[in-house]
């Protein structure tokens, strides 16, 4: 398949949606799909591929609270002219993923929205996005959502959206395979002295 995922920050930048979309893009590029990410360029970045997957990159920044700018017509384009078989747009309440509301109905492939929360969802500056939300959501083809009772499973339910999966958000077997036991010889920290890990 060629598919799109739609991340507002994406590697090098390092945080939580940056590692789930990475982790989830390369491992779909290992199985012989074709994976772009469009993403907020970077300084920082100096490929437009990395592991098997296309980044492409878009100078916006916003939401549709907080005011949208750059090239939003470029990127709009892009998702519209985009001969792709599926698009993900995860996170809501960030540029990426509201400024393809505008053009849903455009869009001749299939829908995914994961949306991650709705940390807005409370805020009164975010009434008027989330009193529209209802109907844009219904305009995908699947939602998914990370916990089966967070307030954006919630929100869905209330508005009678059945059309989802709860997918939780996963670890990378690899870190956990590569652990070799030498930790504590390393950091200098003795067999008999507990060792504590809060993450």
């Amino acid at each position: 398949m060629n598919i799109l995922h739609t991340v507002e920050w994406y590697w090098p930048s390092v945080g939580g949606a940056q590692e789930v979309v990475r982790q989830i893009s390369e491992r779909l590029a290992k199985k012989g799909h074709a994976v772009t990410v469009a993403t907020t360029r970077l300084e920082g970045r100096s490929a437009t591929r990395a592991d098997g997957v296309r980044i492409e990159e878009f100078d916006v920044s916003g939401n549709e609270v907080s005011g949208l700018h750059g090239e939003t017509k470029r990127y709009q384009d892009f998702l519209v002219d985009g001969q792709f078989d599926l698009i993900m747009n995860y996170a809501a309440q960030q540029w990426s993923t509201d400024l393809a509301y505008a053009v849903l109905d455009r869009l001749p492939y299939r829908k995914v929205l994961a949306p991650c929360g709705f940390s807005g969802l409370y805020d009164q500056k975010y009434k008027n996005y989330f009193e529209s939300l209802p109907k844009t959501l219904e305009r995908y083809e699947h939602l998914v959502f990370h916990s089966g009772t967070y307030r954006d499973i919630e929100f869905a339910r209330e508005h009678g959206m059945s059309r989802h999966s709860i997918i939780p958000n996963g670890a990378s077997a690899e870190e956990f395979e590569a652990a070799d036991g030498t930790f504590r010889q390393l950091h200098g920290i003795p067999e008999e002295t507990p060792l504590l890990l809060s993450v």
